[in-house]
């Protein structure tokens, strides 16, 4: 983000971003949770895309919120002056953004997970029968990401959406009961890395597509700010 964009405006290219990035990439999410949750994979569209419109809200939301965020940040630690930040900057800006963005993301990736596994619409997923039992499977899947780290991120996730997927509590329960049965059902720790394939194919993919989409649609949205940028650092050069 650059840091001559308003919050708003780091925002909405956040918000474009997320729902171009699903739109290409929706299809890996249905095929991680199925292998996950061991559920048939197939190449029909109308199942990939299963729970599309839930999944853009998700990351829309999730991306406009970091993007903000991250911008807000960046503007902090900078004061005033005129640089890029640091590595060691980028990061730790970037990780509060990311991880400040997960509670807003989790609610709605509860619902594409179970219109992926069950059908229907957003709605009748998000006020369904069940869905008296979303606020502990929410509490529980917030939780777990303070619980587990660094290497032990995928294996997280992967009992993160075999809890989303069964907010009955028929199978899954609590964050220790599910991975316990993830375990003990799964042939030991290779259970929880199920669909990690998918899972890595997605990831690689967001992290390029999504800088090279704020990159891109920064000066295309606002070139105004851009324009400013370039005339702030002539004055600098001529200075």
């Amino acid at each position: 983000m650059t840091h001559s964009l308003s919050e708003s405006e780091n925002a909405l290219v956040g918000i474009t971003a997320g729902i171009v990035d699903i739109s290409c990439i929706q299809w890996a999410y249905y095929l991680k949770n199925a292998r996950q949750q061991r559920l048939p994979l197939t190449w029909n569209p109308r199942i990939l895309y299963r729970g599309y419109v839930a999944n853009c809200a998700n990351v829309a939301a999730g991306t406009s919120f970091q993007f903000a965020t991250a911008g807000a940040l960046k503007k902090v630690v900078l004061c005033g002056e005129h640089r890029e930040l640091t590595d060691a900057e980028k990061v730790c800006t970037g990780f509060l953004a990311g991880f400040a963005s997960g509670v807003m993301a989790t609610p709605l990736e509860l619902v594409m997970t179970q219109q992926q596994l069950k059908g229907g619409s957003a709605l009748q997923n998000a006020f369904g029968s069940a869905s008296l039992k979303m606020s502990q499977v929410l509490k529980d899947t917030c939780r777990a990401p303070s619980l587990i780290q660094g290497l032990f991120t995928a294996a997280y996730l992967g009992a993160k959406t075999c809890m989303q997927g069964d907010i009955e509590r028929k199978t899954y329960g609590s964050f220790a009961q599910t991975c316990r049965e993830i375990y003990s059902s799964g042939g030991g720790f290779r259970g929880f890395y199920r669909g990690l394939e998918f899972r890595f194919l997605r990831q690689v993919w967001q992290v390029w597509v999504l800088d090279l989409l704020r990159v891109k649609l920064s000066p295309l949205l606002f070139p105004y700010r851009f324009k400013a940028d370039a005339n702030l650092s002539l004055d600098f050069a001529i200075a």
